[in-house]
């Protein structure tokens, strides 16, 4: 993917974490938006990549936008993850957000 990576899961700290574990094992230097805190726009913009795991409570969650837009804005590459069950619910709310998509 790339040496630094932004994982947003919105709240879903549970697959955040198993996500940024299993990048680091993998040699990633990886980042997140820590529990409790504001969108993460700088840091999601400081990665090379961005990788979102979409899941009905990603989709809800408005900061998971604002930091997706501003890995867009400035042409980061994004990476979204998703079942095949909802990938129609996934396409609908991030192609939004990504011009290039």
């Amino acid at each position: 993917i790339a040496a630094r990576v932004f994982v947003a899961a919105g709240s879903d700290f549970f697959a955040t974490a198993e996500t940024r574990v299993a990048l680091e094992q993998a040699g990633y230097s990886v980042s997140h938006r820590p529990p409790g805190a504001d969108a993460s726009p700088g840091r999601a913009q400081s990665a090379e990549a961005f990788v979102l795991l979409d899941s009905q409570v990603t989709r809800q969650d408005d900061d998971v936008a604002t930091e997706l837009s501003a890995a867009v804005t400035i042409g980061r590459r994004v990476y979204v993850l998703c079942d095949t069950e909802h990938l129609g619910q996934a396409e609908t709310k991030w192609r939004a957000l990504s011009p290039h998509a």
